[in-house]
């Protein structure tokens, strides 16, 4: 796979399946900008060819900006990947207690709600059929 010149958005890049995916992407030759929530980790784990956001992929208003801001450094946008993607305890009851609506909403918010998001704002317009244009979403 041949990514030379092209740039690349990767969620949930501070650990496991998007780290990977950023990774691989960069060595194939795109510039990978990766979207998680904490910029220290990023820093800590980025290499060659990456650059970190700290972005909420469960706000709009901040994948909105990040997207933006993307583009407005690079130029364009060719490649979104969702990986973002968190898992709370899985027992709706559970000892007696409740699965908390609070964190049902964040659970969702990221998994659901940030892959909509990111899929929403990346294309300036919507990908014609026959585009290069990339999209790709992990489970």
């Amino acid at each position: 796979m041949n990514l030379q010149g092209k740039v690349a958005i990767v969620t949930g890049t501070a650990s496991g399946l998007g780290l990977a995916t950023c990774r691989k992407l960069a060595a194939a030759g795109a510039q990978v900008v990766g979207f998680d929530l904490d910029q220290a980790k990023l820093d800590g784990v980025l290499g060659p060819g990456m650059d970190g956001m700290a972005v909420d992929v469960a706000s709009d208003k901040s994948v909105k900006a990040a997207i933006h801001a993307v583009r407005a450094r690079h130029g364009r946008l060719h490649v979104a990947v969702n990986c973002a993607g968190i898992l709370g305890p899985c027992k709706a009851l559970s000892k007696g207690q409740i699965f908390p609506g609070e964190l049902w909403d964040r659970v969702l918010g990221v998994n659901l709600t940030g892959t909509f998001n990111v899929i929403r704002h990346a294309p300036r317009r919507p990908w014609p059929r026959t585009s290069r244009a990339k999209r790709r979403n992990a489970a």
